[in-house]
C-alpha cells in the first residue's frame, strides 16, 4: 500500500505553481501518495450526477488528451471526475486526483479501488490534508485552486448553474489559466453552467473531441515556446496579450483588425477579411488563447478592451 509523505514549500520537488495562489495556499504543504507527473496536466470537471452523454464526453476527451501526452487530473468525485480519470487510465495514461480529507479516507467512498488502480497505473493522490483529518466543506473550493493551478488549462465537461464545476471555472479565470468548455444546453438543469461560462467571455468553446485536440496541440506548442502562460504566471496575462499581437500572423493580424469593442459574429469577419471560415475560426482559437480577443455571448468576439486599435 502506498504510504502517504508531506512535501513541504522548501521541498525541492514542492510545484513551483503553489507560490502563484492566495493566501495560505502558497504555502500549504502537499499530502501526496504516488508521484505527481512531471508533464503538461489538464483538469477535466464537470458535475457529479451527469448525464450519460455528457460521462460519455468525458471519457472520450480524456482519452483524447492522453493521446496528445497529457495527464489527465480531476477531483476523484462521481460522474465527471470519474470519467475522466477512466478515460485516462485505459489508454494507460497516469492521472492524478486531488481530493479534499485525508488519503486514508477516500471520497467517495465506492472510489477507493479507483484511487487505487491509479496508484498503480503510476499516477498520485494529492491532499491539503493529512491522514486523519476531519473532511469539511470548506476543503473542496481550496482543492479547486490545487487543481487548477497545477495543471495548463481547465476544460469543464458539463456543470450546473452553482456548485463545485462553476467555482473550478472561476479560479481558472483568476489564476489566467486558459478555460475550455463543452457548451451545454441553457434550458437544462446539469447543462447551464457551461452555457452561462461560455456567455461570460474568455472561455473556448469546445465541441468536439478533435476541437479538444487541436486546443491542446495549441496550447503545448505555445507552452514549449514559452508564449503560453507557465505554472507559475510571473507576467499577468494583459502584459503577454499586448506582446502576442506583435508577433500576429497576416491571417490573425487581419481578424484583429476587423474587430472592435463589440461582438462580433465570425460570418461577418469573413466578410470583413475575405478570408475563409475556416482560417477565421483558427484565428480566433489562437487569439482567444493568448487573451487579445474575447468571446462573449457564446459564438461572437470582439477585442480585448485592454489591446488598442491598429
Amino acid at each position: 500500500m502506498s504510504v502517504t509523505r508531506c512535501i513541504a514549500p522548501d521541498d525541492p520537488t514542492y510545484p513551483k505553481a503553489m507560490k502563484g495562489l492566495p493566501g495560505s495556499l502558497r504555502r500549504a504543504p502537499l499530502y501526496v501518495r504516488g508521484e505527481i507527473p512531471t508533464g503538461l496536466g489538464v483538469a477535466i470537471v464537470g458535475t457529479r450526477k451527469a448525464s450519460p452523454g455528457a460521462v460519455q464526453m468525458a471519457t472520450a476527451l480524456a482519452e483524447a488528451a492522453a493521446t496528445e501526452g497529457f495527464m489527465v487530473w480531476s477531483g476523484g468525485a462521481e460522474g465527471i471526475d470519474c470519467a475522466a480519470h477512466e478515460g485516462a487510465l485505459q489508454c494507460g495514461m497516469r492521472t492524478v486526483v486531488v481530493t479534499a480529507g485525508g488519503h486514508d479516507d477516500p471520497f467517495p467512498k465506492m472510489h477507493a479501488p479507483l484511487y487505487q488502480r491509479v496508484l498503480d497505473g503510476g499516477g498520485a493522490l494529492i491532499s491539503l490534508e493529512p491522514d486523519g483529518a476531519q473532511r469539511h466543506m470548506f476543503q473542496f473550493p481550496r482543492r479547486n485552486y490545487v487543481l487548477v493551478a497545477l495543471t495548463l488549462a481547465t476544460l469543464v465537461v458539463q456543470a450546473k448553474d452553482k456548485g463545485g464545476t462553476r467555482m473550478s471555472a472561476s479560479v481558472a479565470r483568476k489564476l489566467n489559466r486558459p478555460l475550455l468548455v463543452v457548451p451545454g444546453a441553457p434550458w437544462t438543469k446539469k447543462g447551464c453552467g457551461g452555457a452561462q461560462e461560455l456567455a461570460m467571455g474568455g472561455a473556448t468553446a469546445i465541441a468536439s473531441v478533435d476541437d479538444f485536440k487541436k486546443t491542446l496541440q495549441l496550447l503545448a506548442a505555445r507552452w514549449r515556446a514559452g508564449t503560453q502562460l507557465d505554472l507559475f504566471p510571473n507576467v499577468p496575462r494583459v502584459e503577454q496579450a499586448k506582446r502576442a499581437v506583435a508577433e500576429l500572423d497576416p491571417e490573425a493580424a487581419s481578424v484583429l483588425a476587423a474587430l472592435g469593442s463589440d461582438p462580433i459574429h465570425p460570418d461577418r469577419l469573413c466578410d470583413a477579411t475575405g478570408l475563409a471560415y475556416r482560417t477565421v475560426s483558427q484565428s480566433l482559437l489562437s487569439l482567444s488563447l493568448d487573451g487579445i480577443v474575447l468571446e462573449g455571448p457564446s459564438g461572437y468576439f470582439r477585442r480585448a478592451p485592454y489591446i488598442s486599435t491598429p
